[in-house]
């Protein structure tokens, strides 16, 4: 494990230079001190967001970056290619255009060749796509052999047997009731209540989906559930606007249509 640390760090070294060697260090350093905290208590992440607010408050929401949103899943029509997927962050720029559909994404098919029409995993999109994952599929993960990719979509199925059972729960739920399970299982972040399904916001409040969750919500999509939880990771810049908007002059400020949006029940509700 050591040798192989040094050796990348020296092709790292060859490729980028010195000083971008220790920037790397420095970062990779820096990111397992903040994982094993959160790792300890996701708090964490709460307290670094309200520093990182006071030091450079346009680059950080005002809403609590933990809270979870009850939203109908069919609201996600699209998923994002680009945007930052860190706890409440607001970017600017066009990442919120950079998007595909949703229902495009392998796993939709793939669901409905296995759950509907009885075909067996190795007959679906997704299990070849675990072993020969394309490069605009990041959040595809990748497996040596056939085995590995069909024991990955057997655990797929049975969260899907689970959540039709016995309806959708949180990660803070399921960690009580299987915390060594959950505690296994943990591969998308740093600590199990932190692997519900994320979305951004884009700039005119539309939901899409970025990080962890996807099997999860195509899963809630396909069974017609009304809500699922998720977190909203990053708002685009225009959509923080509104917010700040109606934190200042309330739903005067804003189109009717938007009243009921999902993301601003906290400070609608705040005085209530």
């Amino acid at each position: 494990m050591v040798l192989e640390l040094i050796q990348e760090a020296r092709r790292y070294c060859e490729e980028n230079g010195t000083i971008k060697l220790c920037k790397q260090a420095v970062r990779r350093i820096e990111r397992n001190i903040h994982d094993r905290l959160v790792r300890y208590n996701p708090s964490v992440l709460v307290y670094k967001h309200r520093i990182l607010r006071l030091v450079r408050p346009k680059k950080c929401t005002d809403a609590d970056p933990l809270k979870l949103l009850w939203i109908d899943p069919e609201d996600i029509e699209h998923y994002l290619k680009s945007g930052s997927k860190k706890f409440g962050r607001v970017q600017s720029g066009e990442w919120d255009m950079e998007r595909g559909e949703f229902n495009d994404l392998p796993q939709t098919n793939s669901f409905h060749r296995r759950f509907v029409e009885n075909k067996s995993w190795e007959e679906t999109e997704l299990f070849h796509l675990l072993l020969d994952k394309p490069d605009d599929m990041p959040w595809v993960r990748e497996y040596d052999t056939p085995e590995e990719a069909l024991q990955h979509l057997q655990n797929v199925e049975r969260t899907y047997e689970s959540i039709k059972t016995h309806g959708y729960k949180t990660q803070r739920s399921l960690l009580t009731e299987r915390r060594e399970k959950l505690w296994k299982q943990t591969n998308d972040g740093p600590h199990p209540i932190l692997n519900e399904i994320g979305v951004n916001i884009g700039r005119n409040g539309t939901l899409l989906w970025k990080h962890r969750g996807l099997h999860r919500l195509a899963i809630a999509q396909f069974l017609g559930l009304d809500t699922v939880p998720v977190y909203v990771l990053t708002r685009h810049k225009e959509w923080q606007s509104i917010r700040n908007s109606v934190r200042r002059l309330g739903t005067e400020s804003i189109d009717d249509e938007l009243v009921d949006h999902p993301d601003l029940q906290d400070i609608l509700n705040d005085g209530r």
